[in-house]
């Protein structure tokens, strides 16, 4: 799934896409996991707890590289 989000202080709009709990902003490497519900748009990335991460190698640009990153 692809929701619309939020990072940094400034709150830039950005695309997140997710996937059993995982989620990345598009076109970065940082791949979080959290247990928050990522069903509702408009997250701010910086508040979610996340309990475990990883980096992908190669940036993160759909949800198919997402699912492709997380099975791996």
């Amino acid at each position: 799934m692809s929701i619309t989000g939020y990072y940094g202080s400034n709150r830039t709009s950005c695309e997140v896409y997710t996937y059993d709990g995982w989620y990345c902003v598009d076109g970065s490497v940082n791949v979080n996991r959290t247990d928050e519900e990522l069903l509702v748009p408009y997250v701010w990335v910086e508040e979610l707890p996340d309990f475990d991460f990883f980096t992908a190698g190669a940036p993160i640009e759909s949800e198919e590289d997402l699912i492709a990153a997380v099975d791996e």
